[in-house]
């Protein structure tokens, strides 16, 4: 493909008499053709996404062989793509061979540790190698190459095409839904409950990949020759991007300013403000970069080195936020990121404005090297997080006599309450992101044994595990939504979702709230609203009790089992009924703290079944 003019596209049509024309049948055939002959194995990978995803919705198959091949197969979209366009450099039919082979291993490796990590590490990682790849179509065909207008370009038709495959996607799913809708109430025709989600997992991971693929340049030269720029590019970055950009980074610096002044630690928030400017700045700045070269374009120069110069006390204060969170809490993987993301905006503000570069080729370039360099090793994130935690466990227990010549005991004596939620938190993040095993060589092998291994196979809640593994050790668990030194245990107890019930004899339905506003008497319609302290439903309308709905039943059935756990619907019901009105209320969700007087109720979620008594 190298030295073609275009790649044919599925918009391609030739013009006759000066006139355009629609695509015929067989240039959009040939057009297919040419794309599957050039990208083979990322549309391989859209087939089997596809398949994937239609084999969850028909639940076929083993569980973890579809979620692996469904990772596997989306993460082989952009790596492939990548691959590919670094191939037609060469002339070498052996080294696009070789560049296959090792995606084809990357992949591979991805499919077989996929089932060793947690959820959380596989949604985390998933994201991470995404990301990676795809930053890999956006820089790799240029590597080696001082090309900025090629390259600024060839990005740019990437993005359109992006946007314009998503929307031709969606349309050809709209019409062809409309389609299977019109046989089926009109002509009867039978349809599985999940041709639609089929019909979608089709258009999205095939269609989708197919079209724009077909939209990917093919002659990089000529992109060097372009002289095109979108006008709605310059009017969305230059009267959008660039005043709000402008208006942030003024807010941060004057709380930069506050900050110095007052020598208050920045908000734990910050680093959403910081890194949506930084994203939407740098955004602007890609953007409008071509336009950077005309002599009747020159605030770009000076709007690029204020805004790099203007990051500087943002990733300052960012740094500050991130240390006490750090400090205080150890490091996730999370905090990993967000601070070696903060390292790097912090080197590239510091290398653009003092150079004054327009090489944009080097912020995908570097991103992509990080997200490949903290994916593993010892130094990556998982790694690093996993040794922060187990850290924090290991001083914890030391500090209350708990962990002697490597050898794990009861406590001797109470652990203070900020120290008991430390050591919850820590404990339920390793068996919740590296699971139980992560304490082994901590715990020893003994505890392990005993506690770990058991509480690992259960496969119950992190809450869950983590309460055992404490309570082995004679700690208190607090969850998260606890607060150090408030007296009782929270409870949280949830339903599994009822498909159908019974409304018969009844008038209303009504939401509970949760607010602790006094019941109006212009409210006309009655009102259900949990009642702080009392543990009931009260009912009113017009200012007037209708009835209350007392939850002790309830709460004396579910108080029997564990702390935080899952009912069926029958056990979160409860009827009652008085002079106005009867009711029955179907609760999805009830928390609050266990106490030696009894059970506090923070909040709810359900509603009320309710039938009005004549002449009331």
């Amino acid at each position: 493909m190298r030295g073609a003019g275009r790649s044919p596209t599925l918009l391609t049509a030739p013009a006759t008499s000066g006139r355009l024309r629609l695509p015929s049948i067989g240039t959009v055939v040939e057009a297919a053709l040419a794309t599957l002959r050039r990208f083979p194995l990322v549309v391989a990978c859209g087939l089997a996404a596809a398949l994937a995803a239609i084999l969850m919705s028909e639940d076929l198959g083993s569980v973890v062989l579809r979620d692996r091949l469904l990772a596997a197969a989306t993460l082989g979209l952009p790596l492939f793509t990548a691959t590919t366009l670094l191939g037609e450099r060469s002339r070498s039919a052996a080294v696009r061979i070789g560049l296959a082979v090792l995606a084809v291993a990357l992949l591979a490796a991805v499919h077989l540790s996929w089932n060793g990590w947690t959820e959380r590490v596989r949604a985390i990682r998933y994201a991470q190698l995404s990301a990676t790849f795809h930053l890999l179509v956006a820089f790799l065909p240029f590597v080696g190459r001082d090309r900025p207008r090629a390259f600024w370009h060839y990005n740019r038709v990437l993005l359109t095409r992006m946007v314009v495959a998503a929307v031709s996607s969606g349309t050809l799913f709209l019409g062809l839904a409309l389609a299977l809708a019109a046989l089926n109430k009109l002509f009867g025709v039978d349809l599985p409950r999940t041709a639609y989600f089929r019909l979608w997992s089709l258009c999205g991971f095939v269609f989708t990949t197919w079209f724009f693929l077909g939209g990917v340049p093919a002659d990089l030269d000529a992109l060097d020759r372009s002289e095109e720029y979108p006008a709605i590019l310059r009017v969305f970055a230059q009267y959008t991007l660039v005043p709000l950009v402008t208006v942030y980074l003024v807010i941060l610096t004057l709380y930069f300013g506050k900050v110095v002044v007052s020598w208050d630690w920045p908000s734990g928030w910050i680093g959403y403000l910081v890194s949506g400017v930084a994203v939407a700045g740098i955004f602007a700045l890609l953007l409008v970069q071509p336009l950077a070269e005309r002599s009747d374009q020159q605030w770009i120069s000076g709007f690029a080195r204020a805004f790099w110069l203007g990051m500087l006390p943002a990733v300052a204060m960012l740094w500050l936020a991130i240390y006490q969170r750090i400090h205080q809490y150890g490091v996730t993987e999370a905090r990993y990121f967000l601070l070696v993301l903060s390292l790097w905006l912090g080197a590239v503000a510091v290398w653009y404005g003092a150079t004054r570069s327009r090489r944009i080729q080097v912020i995908p370039t570097s991103l992509c090297l990080l997200g490949a360099l903290s994916f593993a090793g010892p130094w990556g994130a998982y790694a690093v997080s996993r040794r922060s935690q187990v850290g924090r466990v290991r001083e914890l227990l030391a500090a209350h006599g708990m962990l002697a010549g490597g050898r794990v005991r009861k406590a001797a004596a109470d652990v203070p309450p900020a120290d008991r939620k430390a050591l919850s938190g820590a404990v339920r993040y390793l068996v919740q992101t590296h699971g139980s095993r992560s304490l082994a060589p901590l715990l020893g092998d003994s505890f392990t044994a005993k506690v770990v291994v058991p509480a690992e196979r259960a496969q119950s809640d992190p809450d869950e595990r983590a309460r055992a593994i404490l309570a082995a050790l004679g700690v208190s668990y607090v969850s998260r939504w606890e607060t150090p030194g408030t007296s009782g245990t929270w409870f949280s107890f949830s339903t599994t979702p009822d498909d159908a019930m019974p409304i018969a004899g009844y008038d209303l339905l009504l939401r509970i709230r949760n607010d602790s506003q006094p019941p109006s008497p212009r409210d006309t319609v009655p009102v259900a609203r949990l009642v702080r302290g009392t543990r009931a439903i009260r009912i009113t309308r017009g200012g007037t009790t209708l009835l209350d709905v007392p939850l002790d039943s309830i709460l004396g059935v579910l108080a029997a089992g564990p702390a935080i756990a899952t009912f069926p619907p029958s056990a979160m019901r409860v009827e009652a009924a008085g002079a106005g009105a009867r009711a029955v209320v179907l609760l999805k969700l009830i928390d609050g703290y266990a106490r030696p007087g009894g059970r506090d109720v923070r909040g709810v979620e359900g509603v009320v079944l309710l039938r009005i008594r004549p002449g009331r």
